[in-house]
């Protein structure tokens, strides 16, 4: 899913796979539009929450293509009963430092280096008032205070 976007804004097309697995089902950029999208970014946003563990999974046959069959990939957050990492407060989720990291150099070596922000990453484990001073002035203080601190 990541190349889904990124490729066409850094390449001006879809990632090889995506378009070798789609076939006609996937529109096709006109050379003004290959033109007009590669490029036209400034720096990328990655919101990140999670890592899953990933295997191959076969091609779905004619009939029964859909979006989880075209990604051809089992994901869980389990191999062999161990989680990718610690469970959060949303069960589909797991705090991954090491998959972040991984995430980012990949995002490095493929798309060259570009400037990378993190937007969002992670979620909360618990709802908890913000017991921090600068939350108690006023409403934007606390806004971004409680943000900063991980309490959104």
């Amino acid at each position: 899913m990541y190349g889904w976007f990124l490729d066409p804004i850094v390449r001006g097309e879809y990632p090889g796979t995506m378009t070798s697995f789609l076939g006609d089902r996937l529109p096709r950029f006109t050379p003004e539009q290959m033109k007009l999208v590669k490029g036209s970014y400034d720096f990328i946003g990655v919101n990140y929450y999670t890592t899953y563990f990933t295997s191959a999974r076969p091609s779905p046959n004619g009939l029964a293509q859909s979006y989880d069959g075209d990604i051809r990939a089992n994901t869980s957050g389990f191999r062999d009963g161990v989680p990718v990492g610690e469970p959060e407060f949303v069960p589909i989720f797991f705090n991954s430092p090491a998959g972040l990291r991984e995430l980012l150099l990949y995002t490095t070596r493929r798309y060259n280096n570009p400037v990378i922000y993190v937007t969002e990453n992670g979620t909360r484990s618990i709802a908890l008032p913000c017991a921090l001073p600068c939350c108690r002035r006023d409403r934007a203080r606390s806004d971004r205070c409680r943000t900063r601190h991980g309490d959104i």
